[in-house]
């Protein structure tokens, strides 16, 4: 426990100094757990500051499920995510972008959501209340900094990484 206590997160995000925040929320799976993480990004005095604003992870559960309906969870919890910040600070939602290194998922997120079997067209239709098809990008796999949330991360190592 003491590498956790020596470890700092600024909470500043810097919106009110900024005219133009931008929210970008990342949303990753693997067989272990899912989740999404929501950075802001500001322009303070003449240089950008990302800060980490919030994140939402889950574990997976016991019963088998196939790695991309875990990365559809993972973009249901960051549409979720943005949702409930956008409420909070109210920063319009249509101004944020959220990426997923799931190519799958991206091609649910952009069609009818009719067109799919149950389980993904009730997620699809719910990621869609929130955000719309053109919010969401792909990232590769190990750029995104929801990977953190997905994988096993001592606190250590936390402790050296530059993610803040």
């Amino acid at each position: 426990m003491p590498p956790l206590a020596q470890l700092r997160v600024p909470r500043w995000l810097g919106t009110v100094d900024s005219s133009h925040p931008q929210v970008h929320v990342f949303c990753d799976a693997s067989e272990h757990a899912y989740g999404a993480v929501l950075n802001v990004r500001t322009y303070v005095v003449d240089r950008n500051v990302v800060r980490l604003a919030c994140s939402k992870n889950r574990l997976a559960t016991a019963k088998k499920v196939t790695l991309p309906r875990l990365e559809l969870l993972a973009a249901l919890v960051g549409a979720r995510l943005l949702h409930y910040f956008c409420q909070a600070t109210y920063i319009d939602i249509p101004v944020a972008t959220l990426w997923s290194d799931s190519t799958v998922v991206l091609g649910w997120i952009c069609q009818n959501p009719n067109k799919w079997k149950t389980f993904v067209c009730n997620r699809v239709t719910e990621i869609q209340s929130y955000t719309t098809p053109s919010q969401w990008r792909h990232c590769p796999g190990k750029d995104t900094p929801g990977d953190l949330l997905s994988r096993r991360v001592i606190a250590e190592q936390l402790s050296i990484m530059d993610v803040w």
